[in-house]
């Protein structure tokens, strides 16, 4: 069949005669050639961008450097952006992604300049497996600067968004079902980057500390980065719970924040006046 399409091909261009004087080595130069372009030409369906490199597909076919007879398939470069794309939407975090940046955030006084600069400080250290504590004040810019820097480990990272009340009451709820309570938890567990918004917000029980725990010892034993945000400092939380509490301070302890409570550094009472 190949050898049709490629007798077609010079019949075309007035070759016959040139490509009857070729050697069977050239003839096979020509064949793969001839193969590799048009599998590169196939269509494909993948989501997000349309590339006219791979088609779609990809991956594309290229000839071997080493034996123009032979050939080989990689990873088209558009898969970089595919891989970004359905990361952000693995994460969560696909709705505050515009909203939530490090340009946008509100750096009106000393504190929240000092935040900023906090966490762009664990960001230049991100290889070191620090984690990132903040607590105190509600709408202080908490929950705005730890998306900022989720966004900014997503671009390399595979990253899960957990918002504590919400997801913990799902957990909890599946605890007697063992498979979807371990394919769940193994979502926060094993990801590179776990950020977990709001913790321990609200009624704290026996089965809360649980979750929390076995979250923040695999976590904490495994090396995996961290970033927690919550209205509780961590004295708080090492007077609910010091095993929890004492494993946080440790892993965070260069990247510690907390906001005193207080209404005038609540900024989004500031934006409604």
């Amino acid at each position: 069949m190949e050898e049709i399409n490629l007798l077609k091909e010079t019949l075309k261009k007035g070759m016959v005669q040139k490509y009857n004087n070729l050697t069977l080595e050239e003839k096979n130069l020509l064949k793969n050639k001839k193969y590799v372009e048009n599998y590169n030409s196939i269509i494909g369906n993948l989501p997000y961008t349309n590339c006219e490199k791979c088609k779609n597909k990809g991956h594309i076919m290229v000839i071997d450097e080493e034996d123009a007879t032979r050939h080989y398939i990689k990873k088209c470069s558009c898969m970089a952006e595919r891989e970004s794309i359905e990361r952000f939407k693995r994460s969560g975090l696909e709705p505050l992604r515009q909203k939530y940046t490090f340009s946008k955030f509100n750096r009106y006084n000393e504190k929240t300049k000092k935040l900023y600069e906090k966490a762009k400080e664990f960001l230049e250290n991100k290889n070191e497996k620090n984690w990132f504590f903040i607590g105190g004040q509600v709408g202080s810019g908490k929950t705005h600067l730890c998306t900022a820097m989720s966004l900014e480990f997503l671009k390399d990272n595979q990253v899960k968004f957990m918002e504590w009340v919400k997801e913990s009451t799902t957990l909890k709820s599946l605890v007697l079902d063992d498979i979807n309570y371990t394919r769940e938890l193994g979502k926060l567990l094993y990801v590179d980057v776990l950020y977990i918004d709001d913790f321990f917000k609200g009624g704290i029980n026996k089965a809360d500390l649980r979750l929390a725990f076995e979250i923040i010892n695999y976590r904490y034993n495994n090396d995996l980065i961290t970033i927690i945000s919550s209205e509780k400092s961590i004295n708080e939380i090492l007077e609910i719970d010091e095993a929890i509490g004492s494993r946080i301070y440790e892993k965070s302890y260069n990247f510690t924040f907390e906001i005193e409570k207080d209404e005038e550094l609540n900024y989004r009472l500031r934006e409604r006046g």
